[in-house]
């Protein structure tokens, strides 16, 4: 199990569209950064498992995300931009990843066309040390990597040494420095996985 969180700026058709897609069962963090009240309203008195948090300001995406964990009661958190596109297949692929891999700090699906994003990047292949001989990582075609972008899921426990303040997490450009002082502090890793991801430009999906 792990809660959704999504960072809203004048996004609220994707949210709705987001929210109306996802199972009831799991929690829903959104952060309104354009300070929408009504938004807050709608949803929140529509679906008993969405929770929308209205900061002070529009702090931008890394402090929402912060806030966002923090609230969060799982351990599995699931950090989106409002533009993606969930399938149901994705989310149980993802719930089945999360469940079986146990050594993970950060967890990724790949985009389904890497031409139009990729939100991956792999250094120095000859560094990377796991050893995928478990079947979960061979259906899912999972691999290590030392860079993701976005939309990804983190695994909490793995963080208690660096907690959740912008010092650590800095800004979602950055999130490869934030990822190596992960890595150097609790010796796990980041994994990516195919499971098609999609984004959506002027309500199209790409």
């Amino acid at each position: 199990m792990f809660t959704f969180v999504f960072i809203s700026f004048h996004s609220g058709i994707h949210i709705k569209r987001l929210i109306s897609s996802i199972e009831k069962k799991y929690p829903i963090i959104v952060i309104e950064n354009s300070l929408d009240v009504e938004l807050k309203n709608e949803l929140e008195g529509k679906y008993d498992n969405v929770k929308v948090i209205i900061p002070s300001k529009n702090n931008g995406i890394s402090v929402g995300y912060n806030i966002a964990i923090k609230e969060s009661k799982t351990n599995f958190v699931f950090l989106n931009s409002a533009d993606i596109v969930l399938s149901k297949k994705c989310i149980v692929d993802l719930e089945e990843c999360v469940s079986k891999i146990k050594d993970f700090a950060i967890l990724a699906a790949t985009y389904d066309d890497e031409t139009i994003y990729k939100n991956y990047d792999i250094w120095n292949s000859k560094a990377l040390t796991t050893n995928f001989s478990d079947e979960t990582y061979k259906k899912h075609k999972i691999k290590e990597v030392d860079y993701i972008d976005n939309d990804f899921i983190i695994n909490k426990s793995n963080f208690k040494d660096i907690g959740f303040s912008m010092k650590s997490f800095l800004c979602i450009m950055k999130q490869w420095i934030f990822v190596q002082e992960l890595d150097a502090l609790t010796k796990k890793f980041t994994y990516l996985t195919k499971l098609n991801l999609h984004i959506m430009v002027d309500n199209r999906l790409i």
